[in-house]
């Protein structure tokens, strides 16, 4: 469990980044298409692995509520 907080958290601030690094590219005056299109593609990425440790979080959670134990 304790690695997959920290996983969220690092996926977290690279999402974050990532975010910020689109947020530029689109701010600027003469945008460039591929590189834009390249950090939506990551951005993509980074959200889906988050989701992803984000459902096994829930799963685990799930468990522990039904009374089971989570394996660190």
């Amino acid at each position: 469990m304790q690695t997959l907080q920290a996983q969220l958290s690092s996926l977290d601030a690279q999402l974050t980044s990532a975010q910020g690094v689109l947020s530029d590219l689109k701010a600027q005056k003469k945008q460039n298409r591929d590189a834009i299109a390249a950090q939506i593609a990551t951005v993509k990425g980074l959200q889906d692995k988050l989701g992803s440790v984000q459902d096994q979080i829930k799963a685990i959670d799930g468990t522990i509520a039904l009374g089971g134990c989570a394996a660190s």
